[in-house]
């Protein structure tokens, strides 16, 4: 087990010495939180995750690094590296220089045959930007390392789409194993950023209608179906809150403070796109109602282990992130397929590839859990492949 701590300083714009945070890579071998530390990991890793938020902090970081081990382990493998950015300004110069700062102490850890990181929460194209071209400058070569890059310098094609059209194929496929579609189907969505968004898109085009969408202020529901444009334009435009939506299109609903599990509305699928914890187990009977047959997480681990329980005692399909979220990694690993071919494939040949990819990690997941007896278990199904996956490489490769 290793425990590596990259703590880092730089100056602001007057030259005074500012802290920034730290950050831990994590190595799966074994994992255990002792206080505020986090010691042990998975080794072997592929992909990577870097999280930029003041709510992440040491205690998120093994859980979240179990879940992409899993995650990844359908068909790669992760670490998560966690920086804390506090008392930092939005001024670009600032962001740039603490992603600069942050990449002078991660690039000895990373590479094209190492670990290849990608964003995560409050780390998108501009930061993974900075972060490239420090590498680029430190290593004086353009290895494709850093996943969700700008299209001019070796980025893909659908990978902004990506977590979002995956959830939709992967529950695509499961309808299809029931000789059933999305068509006509309501689904209720909770979240407004790139997942549901995506997800909304991919659903919409496959012929259902997505009735509900939320932020952390509320939610609307919109009986017509949610305004894809519309929404756009608020939340990638804009950048502006949900109340907007409604001053658009008044017939909507907008609902504050409240969680959107909590709408009374017919509908067959839920798929939480929003953040962790926010399906409890006071919304599973409501669901239930509405006549929810599948709930598929879109976010990292947004239900509950006790309300997860609750759904599959009432036999609602419960599909864990782990697998139903996997289109993210799955497109990193398409970019790093094309990096390393020097070849930039059309947003067509992407997303064909990403569907099979996660029809293939539906079925693992299904023929798991048949294999040892727990038909329609899909979350067994996730974590006994996964486990078994990166169990056999480890034994297979010995004590190393």
């Amino acid at each position: 087990a290793i425990e590596d701590t990259l703590s880092y300083y730089d100056t602001d714009d007057y030259g005074n010495v500012v802290y920034f945070g730290s950050g831990q890579q994590s190595e799966y071998e074994f994992i255990f939180v002792d206080g505020s530390k986090t010691v042990g990991t998975f080794a072997s890793s592929s992909i990577a995750g870097i999280s930029n938020s003041n709510q992440a902090g040491y205690a998120v970081i093994p859980a979240n690094t179990f879940e992409e081990m899993s995650r990844n382990a359908q068909f790669a493998k992760t670490y998560i590296v966690d920086c804390d950015r506090q008392r930092i300004t939005d001024d670009e110069g600032e962001v740039m220089r603490f992603c600069q700062a942050f990449m002078r102490e991660l690039w000895n850890y990373i590479g094209p045959d190492c670990d290849v990181p990608a964003g995560d929460i409050g780390v998108g194209g501009r930061e993974i930007g900075y972060m490239y071209g420090q590498y680029k400058r430190l290593r004086s070569n353009d290895q494709g390392v850093l996943t969700g890059k700008g299209l001019t310098f070796g980025g893909s094609l659908a990978r902004t789409e990506a977590t979002g059209y995956g959830l939709v194929y992967f529950v695509k496929h499961l309808l299809a194993d029931q000789g059933d579609s999305f068509k006509d189907k309501k689904v209720m969505v909770s979240g407004s950023g790139n997942v549901a968004i995506y997800a909304i898109e991919k659903v919409h085009e496959l012929g259902g209608l997505v009735v509900t969408v939320s932020d952390s202020s509320g939610y609307i529901y919109d009986p017509a179906g949610i305004d894809l444009a519309l929404l756009k334009e608020i939340k990638e435009v804009k950048r502006a809150r949900l109340t907007e939506y409604v001053k658009a299109r008044p017939e909507a609903e907008y609902i504050a403070d409240q969680s959107v599990w909590t709408h009374q509305v017919a509908a067959e699928i839920a798929l939480p796109c929003a953040t962790q914890n926010e399906i409890l187990p006071e919304h599973v009977a409501g669901l239930i109602a509405n006549g929810v047959k599948i709930v598929a997480e879109g976010a990292n681990m947004p239900t509950t282990l006790e309300a997860v329980e609750l759904l599959q005692v009432a036999e609602v399909v419960y599909c864990p992130g782990k697998a139903a979220n996997a289109g993210c990694v799955a497109v990193s690993a398409l970019e790093m397929s094309q990096n390393s071919a020097r070849l930039s494939w059309t947003f067509e040949t992407v997303d064909q590839e990403l569907d099979k990819i996660m029809k293939m990690i539906y079925e693992n997941c299904r023929d798991t859990a048949q294999e040892f007896c727990l038909d329609h278990n899909l979350l067994a199904g996730a974590n006994i492949a996964g486990f078994r996956k990166v169990s056999e490489a480890m034994l297979a490769q010995g004590l190393v």
